[in-house]
């Protein structure tokens, strides 16, 4: 059965120092699918925008879709 999770990628940033978001799939290897959502270390909370991101229920929401 497979299990997906958010997930920050760090291993590349952009210029303002942030991170992309992508979706995690695992089943008998890992997948990554990239989103539209960029973060920084500050701004995410293990598996969601924390409460120091600007719009954080909004983009909470709109990755959980």
């Amino acid at each position: 059965m497979a299990t997906s999770k958010l997930y920050l990628d760090k291993r590349r940033s952009t210029k303002d120092g942030k991170f992309p978001i992508k979706i995690m799939i695992y089943h008998d290897k890992t997948i990554l699918i990239p989103t539209q959502f960029y973060a920084s270390e500050i701004e995410w909370d293990d598996n969601q925008f924390s409460k120091k991101a600007d719009n954080y229920r909004a983009r909470n929401m709109k990755l959980r879709d």
